[in-house]
């Protein structure tokens, strides 16, 4: 992994965005004098997500319920008070109010947090005890939303399509397993890469659901859907699955090496064809040139069809004619799915 690959993984630039969202918080709220710089770090670690479009639905959320919470605490304590059971009897009413109205919009259920503080702070200055932690609440995810959106920033949609081009690329490790049980080569397991590429997947697949959901805040025009290039994606895995279900040890060694050479030629061609479409899918780029592979898919088509022509003289098994009928529709599929991903991209100016 490079580098720059690295340092644009989710894990490394959480960290490197909280960290900085932790000390500009701290920094902040002292440079401010005031005495709450764990209301503020806390919020702006919590304010930090894995894309800019959670980080900003999540600091909306927090600071829409950081004012209802507080709007809620402060007319509890002007209503009920805070001597003796006043305090609990407020606490008890502002939580279930609080609670109420989190249940119909969940998005405000950071607010229990500020009706706790409010009603159980202590001392004479309720009120600016609470105003103050407040303030800390709001500043903290400011300066958590500010890291997220300069610092590495990663939309959703940008996310999935690294994702989905790792996928991809994915496939030539697929097919090269595939085709070399195919012609008998080697006994290949191919469950790590399924578990693999399932994982990317679901990752894009996460990834498109958090885009999709804000997408009214966050139009962009331009680019191609990821909804749609995850549909695709998932359509070249299941093309590519074709290869892995094929068996032709059986077939007469005659018609093996008519296929094999060809055959080989096009999982070459494939193999770095995935390589660059999956770049090309992960960088939001041009799909490469395909002309190559279709010369080589047209070889073994070539190569199948005088397998047909011999087995109608030599009476190919039934067996082995379903195979070649089979190896056919695999390299028909594939070759589509892929110009179904070529499609998608081309609609980037």
């Amino acid at each position: 992994m490079t580098l720059a690959r690295l340092v644009e993984s989710d894990p490394v630039r959480l960290a490197v965005q909280a960290t900085l969202a932790a000390m500009g918080s701290f920094y902040a709220i002292r440079a401010l004098g005031m005495d709450q710089a764990s209301w503020c770090v806390i919020s702006a670690l919590f304010t930090v997500h894995v894309n800019v479009g959670s980080t900003l639905s999540s600091a909306a959320s927090r600071i829409a319920g950081a004012i209802a919470g507080l709007a809620i605490g402060v007319a509890c304590v002007w209503l009920i008070g805070t001597g003796g059971t006043d305090k609990a009897l407020g606490l008890a009413l502002g939580v279930a109010v609080m609670s109420l109205l989190s249940a119909l919009r969940p998005e405000l259920s950071y607010g229990l947090v500020t009706v706790a503080i409010v009603l159980l702070s202590e001392g004479s200055d309720v009120l600016d005890t609470a105003v103050t932690k407040a303030i800390a609440i709001a500043l903290g995810t400011g300066i958590g939303t500010l890291v997220a959106v300069v610092v590495l920033p990663q939309h959703a949609h940008r996310s999935a399509e690294r994702h989905l081009g790792q996928a991809v690329t994915l496939c030539r490790d697929l097919l090269r397993g595939s085709i070399q049980s195919f012609m008998g080569e080697a006994e290949v397991d191919l469950r790590r890469v399924h578990s693999r590429m399932l994982a990317e997947l679901q990752a894009a697949n996460a990834k498109v659901s958090w885009s999709e959901s804000g997408r009214l805040l966050r139009r962009r025009s331009g680019h191609p859907l990821a909804g749609a290039l995850l549909s695709a994606v998932r359509g070249l895995w299941t093309s590519v699955n074709l290869f892995e279900r094929l068996d032709v040890k059986g077939m007469p060694d005659g018609s093996r090496a008519l296929v094999g050479k060809p055959l080989d030629a096009l999982d070459k061609a494939l193999g770095d064809y995935f390589s660059r479409l999956g770049e090309a899918v992960a960088q939001r780029g041009r799909a490469p040139d395909s002309r190559s592979v279709h010369e080589h898919a047209d070889a073994v088509m070539n190569a199948l069809r005088e397998v047909r022509r011999q087995g109608a003289t030599q009476q190919l098994r039934v067996h082995d004619a379903e195979q070649v009928f089979a190896l056919s529709l695999a390299i028909e599929q594939t070759l589509a799915s892929t110009e179904q991903i070529a499609s998608i991209l081309s609609r980037n100016p």
